[in-house]
């Protein structure tokens, strides 16, 4: 019903799952309405993957779902949070279709009252598509309930998003830069507060990473990045880009670099502040990609990427799972790298590409 009334969206893709847990209206008639008599205070949405491949739609989607499940409670202000997709390469790091899904997650909330979303920008995984830090997900999840739900003081406000963009001319890099505002932050001169960016770790400066900039011609580069900590603000800015015009954060699908938290714990949200028609399969440098054969004892992994530079580099490992040095923890198994020059057994053409350099 929610798929067939919503306007604007390709019906016929949108209707063309198959199997247990997408054929259309499978998991609503066997889950959800069997519930419909009893008492609920609100939802909790885990996203799944499978929305990448009709980002395009995903907002209209979520948004008459959500009308559905309330008219059906009728409840039209019962709450409704969801969870951030996680960082993960999916079909390649540097490509994009889940920032867009992203991008589309925090459009749907604009428009749904009583929404929020749990970010998930900080606790991707590159090589386990459910990351294994629940706790995060579940205490932000609960930050969101307390504050909006219950009344309780003192409970971190939510993910920071992007708010506004300023072009300046920076005195000491000689350079114009991009100055970035945000929602969900302290106010000027209140970078002590719980919900300010930030901007010192353990062992000094918090060196913030994850943003990318660009001018007119839409070329991207990677950005140099400054807190303007006392106005809790964020400077980019490049010598490659003398007139930027744009500016993107975490949008790529593994941005293993985002770091930019909060004093209180809470990661930015995704963004790019520009409305550049994408496609999320073209790829983007630096980029990398795997495969992965596994055996009962052995796992075979054979990584490649190219940078930004276009060079061309490869990793080969060898995990034993069964040589786990900490319980239930994969990332914790023996492994083994190999650094042969693969370039050597690489043609091209019928030509070896000895004018490329291997990592």
């Amino acid at each position: 019903e929610a798929i067939l009334s919503t306007e604007g969206i390709n019906h016929e893709f949108a209707l063309s799952g198959e199997g247990v847990t997408s054929e259309p209206h499978r998991l609503f008639n066997s889950m959800i309405w069997p519930l419909r008599h009893y008492t609920a205070k609100g939802w909790i949405w885990y996203q799944g993957e499978s929305n990448r491949i009709n980002w395009f739609d995903y907002r209209n989607l979520m948004v008459s779902m959500v009308d559905l499940w309330r008219n059906i409670w009728e409840d039209e202000g019962m709450p409704f949070y969801f969870v951030q997709l996680a960082p993960y390469p999916y079909n390649g790091e540097g490509l994009r279709s889940l920032p867009l899904v992203v991008e589309a997650q925090y459009q749907a909330m604009a428009q749904i009252p009583h929404s929020g979303i749990a970010a998930t920008t900080d606790i991707g995984s590159r090589t386990c598509i459910h990351p294994r830090k629940k706790m995060e997900v579940g205490t932000r999840l609960a930050w969101l309930a307390l504050r909006n739900d219950y009344g309780v003081d003192g409970v971190p406000l939510p993910a920071p998003t992007y708010k506004s963009m300023e072009k300046e001319y920076n005195d000491y890099h000689k350079c114009n830069q991009l100055v970035l505002s945000f929602n969900n932050l302290s106010g000027q001169n209140e970078f002590n507060e719980s919900d300010s960016i930030l901007g010192f770790a353990s062992d000094g400066y918090y060196t913030p990473g994850g943003f990318e900039i660009a001018g007119a011609d839409k070329v991207w580069h990677k950005a140099k990045v400054n807190f303007r900590w006392w106005q809790n603000k964020i400077e980019v800015w490049s010598e490659d880009v003398p007139e930027p015009v744009a500016a993107r954060y975490a949008f790529r699908n593994y941005p293993e670099d985002a770091n930019v938290m909060t004093t209180s714990g809470q990661p930015f949200a995704p963004f790019r502040t520009d409305s550049i028609e994408l496609n999320p399969e073209r790829i983007v440098l630096p980029y990398s990609d795997h495969i992965e054969m596994s055996g009962e004892q052995v796992s075979c992994v054979l990584r490649w990427m190219v940078d930004e530079k276009g060079l061309f580099g490869q990793e080969r490992s060898l995990v034993f799972p069964m040589l786990r040095r900490v319980p239930n923890d994969t990332h914790a198994s023996l492994l083994y790298r190999m650094g042969t020059d693969v370039m050597s057994l690489v043609g091209i053409n019928s030509l070896v590409p000895k004018q490329l350099s291997t990592k």
